[in-house]
């Protein structure tokens, strides 16, 4: 197994040459370095097992790594597979503007970031500005929190090859790392706050990504603040230790960060077989990925046309999913199939979201068939039905290939 992968490049790892160090850390900045590393590993109670490297760049040089990141296919999340997930799922209408958000994201807004392969902690300066003797309270907790990824790295093996884990498996075990970092770096703010170590005034400071799509800026929000919840809640149940434990028994769906007590019930993911699309499509169709969207996107696919809270309650009872989408390498259209199935009582739980899915169909699409249920909604046509234990969606750019996906499907 491979050690763990602290990425956090905001939600990339990557392997680059690193940058030379052009800025000397002076002995004051290197004393106080040092004593927030030691707060972190007191703290969380890892022991630091051997020394980080740390090197202090701009914002160009960060703007740099965004960029040989994308063109060397060194991210971790797939810009293609997840720039077709996002189409198919409606938060954009060309997978482009995704791939040209997320390295615009990872160079604008990012002020800290491990790389694991090289093993070194780099901290952005902010523009204008040069290394001085002290960082501010905000960069201070910014390096506990990085260095807090550092001695994850240190401590714990999670296999890396994203090829292992399904759109929702990663999301969750990004909530996980960066939820444990945040609550050091939290433990650090209060600790900085009771013994005067910066002006709070700084913390204000924080970037945020004002120009991300709004997909984009919910993902981080469950990663960084779902994450946060989700650790504090099995901190409480038994501290570090049932932290340090996680790492062996991964979180495996958004559905347990953002309901913590499905993970601790050990409730998983139920696996959901999707009938093979491709015999009905036909030969010039190609397979763009297969994958598991979990509770979190299927609530993102929703909440466009309706109030986040209820989207939320109609997937509240997501017991597993699968979802296959294809794209046309001529036309550049897309059909897919999503299979979702539900926790007991899987008939309340199945007839919540078909309620609410049937009014968003009724509301904002041009109905073409009542059995069964389709739509059209910006030249696309959408399908779904229920079996006894499963919710079908088929989508397609005619209703009669919808139609058919969707027979094909429930027929299984």
């Amino acid at each position: 197994m491979k050690k763990l992968g602290m990425f956090f490049i905001l939600i990339i790892f990557i392997i680059i040459p690193a940058f030379a160090q052009t800025t000397e850390i002076s002995a004051e900045l290197e004393a106080q370095l040092t004593a927030i590393e030691i707060f972190v590993s007191e703290n969380r109670g890892l022991p630091i097992l051997e020394p980080v490297p740390v090197q202090f760049i701009t914002r160009q040089q960060a703007r740099d790594i965004a960029i040989e990141s994308a063109l060397n296919d060194f991210l971790v999340v797939d810009l293609n597979q997840q720039g077709l997930l996002y189409r198919a799922l409606g938060f954009v209408s060309d997978a482009n503007i995704f791939a040209e958000a997320y390295v615009a994201s990872l160079g604008e807004t990012v002020v800290g970031f491990y790389l694991p392969e090289l093993g070194g902690l780099n901290m952005i300066l902010p523009e204008g500005e040069s290394l001085g003797d002290n960082l501010s309270f905000y960069q201070q907790s910014i390096y506990a929190h990085e260095f807090l990824h550092a001695l994850q790295d240190q401590h714990f093996e999670i296999p890396i090859e994203k090829e292992r884990y399904t759109t929702d498996q990663f999301l969750a075990l990004r909530a996980l790392i960066e939820g444990d970092a945040n609550l050091v770096q939290r433990n650090y703010v209060l600790y900085g706050i009771e013994n005067n170590l910066g002006d709070i005034n700084s913390l204000q400071s924080s970037q945020t990504v004002t120009d991300a799509l709004p997909i984009m800026k919910n993902e981080e929000n469950l990663v960084y603040i779902g994450g946060l919840q989700f650790v504090m809640t099995i901190h409480a149940t038994g501290g570090w230790d049932a932290v340090n434990a996680m790492y062996a028994n991964l979180p495996q769906s958004s559905e347990q960060i953002l309901q913590p007590a499905k993970y601790i019930a050990g409730d998983m993911p139920i696996p959901v077989e999707l009938a093979d699309i491709s015999g009905v499509l036909g030969d010039d169709w190609q397979l763009g990925v297969t994958t598991t969207i979990g509770q979190f996107y299927l609530s993102e696919y929703l909440s466009p046309y309706t109030a986040s809270s209820l989207a939320y309650q109609a997937t509240n009872g997501w017991g597993g999913d699968t979802m296959s989408i294809y794209q046309h390498p001529n036309t550049n259209e897309l059909a897919w199939a999503l299979g979702i199935t539900w926790d007991a009582p899987i008939e309340k739980e199945q007839r919540e979201f078909s309620d609410l899915y049937t009014q968003i169909f009724e509301m904002g699409f041009d109905i073409v068939s009542e059995t069964p249920l389709c739509g059209v909604l910006d030249g696309m046509t959408t399908c779904f039905a229920n079996t006894d234990t499963t919710t079908f969606i088929t989508s397609a750019p005619t209703t009669d290939l919808a139609q058919a996906l969707l027979t094909h499907v429930t027929a299984e």
